[in-house]
């Protein structure tokens, strides 16, 4: 059957997967890779977000989402619904990212998340069998945010989801004229600059944490230098 793009919309933060087996994600035995990260997720889909439903397997919708690279994506049907209920989001000002970037600190590093207060539905959806640890807890339910995730949310979804999307994203900069809101990205990572002295990200194995800027900058340096990362991006947001 052919679903010609029909257009849906999350009708609450939903998960896309790119896994159509939902129930082989969400088990005892979950598929985290050697970092405790749940590659099967893409993103969460904020609320109004739209989708263009490509294909069902019982009540997994095959959909894809416009800006988004991947076209396979696969959503619980349970999440979105053919009518839109939401305003259209507008871009906050960039002192107000920057205030609910501040909030979200202490928040833990998630593969693909975007939504950090998490999606307490998935423990009603795919209920676990045994008791979660809170790191499988947070996992399960995607409480917490990636590193460009971080961005995404606190810009009402506005900005690319992916890092590798972000080398492109606003002008280019100069890394001595940074300023607050301005991004060191390269292909897997992001950093904000918070203000002319620290820096704000979600980072693997931390969450989101505040470092002082020089430093920060001296370390990606470092990484530069022997090769961990290929190239540094400066983008000015605008």
């Amino acid at each position: 059957m052919k679903y010609n793009n029909i257009e849906l919309y999350a009708n609450k933060p939903s998960p896309l997967l790119n896994n159509y087996d939902f129930k082989s994600v969400f088990n005892d035995n979950m598929p985290l890779d050697d970092q405790n990260l749940l590659r099967a997720l893409e993103l969460i889909a904020l609320p109004g977000s739209v989708l263009h439903l490509k294909g069902k397997r019982g009540h997994i919708y095959e959909v894809s989402m416009p800006g988004y690279p991947k076209d396979k994506l696969y959503v619980d049907h349970r999440f979105v619904s053919e009518k839109c209920q939401f305003p259209k989001p507008v871009m906050p000002k960039k002192e107000v990212i920057l205030k609910r970037m501040l909030r979200l600190l202490g928040k833990p590093y998630i593969w693909g998340g975007n939504y950090s207060r998490g999606i307490p539905e998935m423990l009603i959806y795919y209920p676990p069998q045994k008791p979660l640890s809170k790191l499988h807890r947070s996992i399960w339910t995607f409480s917490g945010v990636d590193c460009s995730g971080l961005l995404y949310e606190a810009s009402n979804g506005l900005t690319p989801r992916n890092s590798s999307q972000l080398i492109s994203f606003g002008e280019e900069r100069k890394l001595e004229e940074l300023q607050p809101l301005d991004l060191l990205v390269w292909d897997g990572h992001v950093v904000m600059a918070l203000d002319r002295e620290r820096t704000i990200e979600s980072r693997l194995g931390k969450g989101v944490v505040i470092e002082k800027q020089k430093s920060r900058i001296q370390e990606i340096e470092l990484d530069l230098k022997v090769g961990r990362i290929k190239q540094l991006f400066i983008r000015r947001f605008v």
